[in-house]
């Protein structure tokens, strides 16, 4: 598996790089060991950076297909609305998206991660303590 550019070399405004982030964003759903191996090549941070990047690069087809499903759930339900209308609550949803997405996945961790500690805890003190 050969990527058409490297992870680490993936700029903003690029086609070329539009082409590798979407292709690196399809290895993310179909090896993601790979991807991770990857990431693990290049320091943390822009590590990071580069994966706001890669999902930048997919920001245009989700809005694009937020707007078209609510288009078409509007004229089904013979909703009235307006453009405007339409585009404030299609960025509103996809911005609530991500903050619940970012929020959830850090909340996540830390619940998960002390919830660990307590099993971990209890069921290695009890036995050997």
């Amino acid at each position: 598996m050969t990527p058409p550019l490297a992870l680490d070399r993936i700029k903003v405004f690029d086609w070329k790089s539009h082409v590798a982030a979407l292709w690196w964003l399809g290895v993310l759903y179909r090896r993601p060991k790979f991807l991770e191996q990857s990431l693990a090549a290049i320091p943390r941070g822009r590590a990071v950076l580069q994966g706001i990047v890669l999902y930048l690069h997919c920001l245009p087809y989700v809005a694009i297909v937020s707007i078209l499903l609510r288009v078409a759930l509007l004229s089904l339900t013979h909703t009235q609305w307006t453009w405007r209308r339409l585009f404030v609550d299609v960025a509103l949803g996809i911005a609530g998206g991500i903050a619940v997405g970012i929020a959830g996945g850090i909340g996540g961790r830390i619940v998960g991660g002390i919830a660990g500690g307590i099993a971990f805890g209890l069921a290695y003190g009890i036995p050997v303590g």
